[in-house]
């Protein structure tokens, strides 16, 4: 038996700690929420830092060195996942399908409107409307038809 195991099993922190760590921490943390990962990493340390008998197990097991590294490692992820909320705070809540859908049933609720008004209307109000808006449409679909042709070749390639 080497040094170190001789010293893990001397310390207790096999006999008497093992089952106490698993409850507390659990076995799967790396399935966590990112929330509870970092509650627990966070107990963890603290717990490793200043319970007295936790204390000195880790130096018995000349783990100070490992315990550093999780803390740093632990503080990195906490700045990452900050960042990452901050970055979605800053995302608008809706994508641009759900834009498109909302748009495109308002343009559709807009152009039946017009074509009622223009069918009732007695002058050229709304003849005048038209013939406005049919060139805007035709531009846009000539768009559209540009970027399926781009993308279908993409596609293809």
């Amino acid at each position: 038996m080497s040094h170190f195991q001789t010293n893990i099993i001397d310390s207790g922190l096999i006999k008497n700690e093992r089952c106490h760590w698993t409850r507390t921490f659990g076995r799967s943390l790396h399935s966590t929420s990112y929330t509870e990962q970092t509650s627990r990493m966070g107990n963890l340390i603290g717990d490793l830092e200043n319970d007295t008998q936790a204390a000195a197990d880790v130096a018995t097991l000349n783990a100070t060195e490992w315990l550093n590294t999780m803390k740093a490692a632990h503080q990195y992820f906490i700045s990452l996942n900050e960042q990452r909320l901050a970055e979605q705070e800053d995302s608008p809540d809706f994508t641009t399908m759900e834009a498109r859908k909302e748009v495109r049933a308002a343009l559709s609720d807009l152009f039946d409107y017009a074509d009622v008004m223009h069918k009732i209307s007695p002058d050229g109000t709304y003849e005048q409307l038209a013939g406005e808006i049919n060139p805007l449409i035709d531009q846009t679909m000539q768009i559209v038809r540009s970027r399926r042709s781009r993308e279908e070749a993409e596609g293809a390639a």
